[in-house]
C-alpha cells in the first residue's frame, strides 16, 4: 500500500508543479477516482481554466 501511495503522492506533486501560478481546476476522474481500478490503470486527469496551457507543457505530463 505504501508504494501506492508514495505514487500517488509524486504525481500529484507533478501535476500541482506544472500548473504553478496558474489560476486551474485540478480534478481526477475514471477508474482512480472510482476507486474501481487495477494496478496498471492510467491517472486521468482534468483541468479547467481560462488560462493559456502551453501543449508542450501537457504533453511532458503525458510522457512522466
Amino acid at each position: 500500500m505504501a508504494r501506492i501511495w508514495h505514487e500517488k503522492e509524486a504525481i500529484r506533486q507533478k501535476v500541482i508543479s506544472a500548473f504553478k501560478g496558474k489560476d486551474a481546476d485540478l480534478f481526477l476522474f475514471g477508474s482512480r477516482a472510482s476507486q474501481n481500478y487495477r494496478a496498471n490503470s492510467d491517472y486521468d486527469i482534468g483541468y479547467y481554466t481560462d488560462e493559456k496551457v502551453s501543449s508542450s507543457m501537457l504533453n511532458k505530463l503525458k510522457e512522466e
